[in-house]
């Protein structure tokens, strides 16, 4: 299941990782001074303590809506993942965290990712279901995939890269947007080229996730 909650702690840590990056064509230190302009590295843990303390009631009702929202749609996004990834996440428990900074990271090895907690509660749950398929993708990688997919890592390099664009097409299936009510897009500009390569081999491979990613892979060495 999914459980949404708060987590001040890991908005201090997001700060930290975050304050002076960008990859890929994603600025993400720019999206934290936007929202924030006083924020800073010095004032950072009492800047955001703060923050929790003023914003609590908004937070909280951001808490509630998304969690049901989720409750009512996670199992649906469950099936719809099974079948596009040939996994079940149903029984792993998943937290998502709503977070004053709208970067929305996963961890891929905790199981959890943040959701900016200003977005309406239907844009949140698109993001609930990207960071979510991600998991998805890499329990394929290490189940079905383990031997083409072994020393890669996750959060860097060709694995990550593939993880976010393949979260497009998937995404983009009727049975997904049926579930987000929205068009996925490629969130890193410069993977452009990159994806349109990996469309054409998800096409070629009749949308199958295993075969388009192996064959991604592949010719990726």
């Amino acid at each position: 299941m999914i459980k949404i909650s708060k987590n001040e702690k890991l908005d201090v840590e997001v700060c930290r990782d975050f304050y002076d990056f960008s990859v890929a064509g994603a600025d993400f230190a720019g999206t934290i001074k936007r929202e924030h302009p006083n924020i800073s590295i010095e004032n950072h843990e009492h800047y955001i303590s703060e923050y929790y303390r003023i914003h609590e009631e908004e937070m909280n009702v951001s808490v509630e809506k998304l969690s049901k929202l989720v409750s009512e749609k996670e199992g649906a996004l469950f099936e719809a993942l099974s079948k596009i990834f040939g996994v079940d996440l149903s029984g792993n428990e998943i937290g998502g965290y709503i977070s004053i900074f709208d970067c929305n990271p996963r961890y891929i090895e905790s199981k959890s990712f943040q959701v900016f907690y200003k977005r309406p509660e239907i844009e949140q749950f698109a993001v609930v279901a990207h960071e979510v398929s991600h998991f998805a993708f890499f329990k394929m990688c290490d189940t079905v995939l383990k031997n083409e997919t072994a020393g890669l890592d996750k959060n860097s390099g060709t694995l990550w890269e593939l993880s976010e664009m393949i979260n497009v097409l998937a995404l983009n299936l009727p049975e997904m947007v049926a579930l987000t009510g929205k068009e996925e897009r490629l969130f890193y500009a410069d993977l452009a080229p990159k994806y349109a390569q990996l469309a054409g081999i998800w096409k070629q491979s009749k949308g199958d996730a295993i075969e388009a990613t192996r064959e991604y892979l592949r010719l990726a060495k």
